[in-house]
């Protein structure tokens, strides 16, 4: 009797879904913790404490998770979903996405804005989110050269394999191999709605969903996401990093600057009144409600709530600057140097920096003193990302 009790014991055990602790944030800046029981549409339920109404919960972070390395593959989606993917492929007008321990899921091509086939690295990264800028027709092909340089060209990527991207250039169709690529940034420049997909989740893989709706039901093990487009994916609850209900991204044009700085090649005696009048007609400023224009020696600063990860976004010269001398384009955290660029020509190039626990970012310009002529910088979108 006592082994038959052992074994239905073990038995059990391996079929029931296994505990996990969570604390839930709620909107009026309180916590509340325990075993979590399902998610729904309209609530959370705990164990103890019952039922939670989403609109009264921003977080959910389990007590315990491991981060694992993630696979190589991005995938990127046009609603801002990055995805970890150990293998990629299309068929027909889907691309089918292979996550890390995961089951497979298809999602139409269309909702895909780029795959980065290699590891980010620090000399390769500008480089590669500056190319989301870049103007043309067709698909974008990107291909890494000795010394961390990537060279790009324009075509129609009609079909993707583990091993090849098959690629019509101008009528000649060519398989590029997936070891000698960056990666490939698909046509179209439709911006997400940050509406559509409010809700953020991280897994332990580094993937970052944005997603309509969230599901867990009682005695499940799997999260289910609503990514739209009728496109629904499932992942271990053990995967689970955290969740925000406040999620996507906000533009640092919609915000109000904690502080400005314009330093123009005025001398020192001129009058307030003549500094106020240059500043309001070339210091820094908003563009078409999304862009930021900072000119040389001058800066802005913003704000960072404490739910924010990173800043991201591109920079170039401005296209209006025929010829300018040197300049570099810097971004402080805390009054801390974190990232900086030079401009060497018209490209744009990006940057994607964290801020977890950083109270303000500050972009700067600097003329490298050379002077400020023709030093106006374009910050294309910088935004801050949850």
């Amino acid at each position: 009797m006592r082994l038959i009790a052992f074994l239905l014991f073990v038995c059990t055990s391996f079929l029931t879904a296994p505990a996990t602790e969570v604390t839930l944030g709620t909107s009026d800046g309180g916590t509340r913790t325990g075993t979590l029981l399902s998610i729904g549409v309209v609530e959370v339920n705990l164990d103890p404490g019952g039922a939670v109404a989403l609109d009264d919960v921003e977080s959910l972070v389990p007590a315990q998770t491991e981060s694992r390395t993630g696979p190589t593959i991005r995938v990127t989606l046009r609603n801002g979903s990055e995805i970890a993917a150990q293998q990629v492929s299309t068929d027909d007008d889907q691309l089918v996405i292979q996550p890390r321990r995961q089951d497979d899921f298809r999602i139409p091509l269309t909702d895909v804005r780029s795959i980065r086939f290699r590891r980010a690295s620090p000399g390769t990264d500008p480089k590669w989110l500056g190319l989301f800028e870049s103007e043309g027709r067709g698909d974008l092909i990107a291909v890494r050269r000795e010394g961390d340089q990537i060279d790009s060209i324009r075509g129609i990527v009609l079909s993707i394999s583990p091993a090849a991207v098959k690629v019509d250039l101008d009528g000649s169709k060519v398989d590029a191999p997936v070891e000698k690529l960056e990666g490939i940034i698909l046509g179209g420049s439709a911006e997400p709605d940050p509406a559509s997909a409010p809700i953020r989740v991280v897994n332990a893989y580094g993937s970052t969903w944005l997603v309509r709706s969230v599901r867990l039901d009682n005695g499940d093990d799997q999260l289910s996401l609503d990514l739209g487009s009728g496109t629904n994916h499932r992942f271990p609850i053990d995967q689970l990093k955290r969740i925000d209900w406040a999620g996507g991204s906000t533009l640092l044009a919609t915000l109000e600057p904690a502080q400005r700085r314009f330093g123009s090649s005025l001398p020192e005696s001129s009058s307030a009144d003549v500094t106020a009048a240059l500043d309001a007609w070339l210091g820094p400023a908003v563009d078409q409600e999304q862009d930021l224009l900072i000119p040389a020696q001058s800066s802005l600063e913003y704000r960072v709530d404490p739910d924010v990860s990173r800043l991201v976004g591109t920079v170039r010269r401005h296209q209006q600057v025929l010829r300018g001398g040197r300049v570099k384009a810097k971004i402080l955290c805390d009054g801390q140097p974190v990232w900086e660029q030079e401009l060497t020509d018209s490209s744009a190039v990006g940057f994607d920096v964290p801020t977890a626990d950083v109270s303000r970012v500050q972009l700067l310009v600097d003329d490298m003193g050379d002077g400020d002529a023709g030093d106006l910088l374009r910050w294309v979108r910088p935004r801050l990302v949850k």
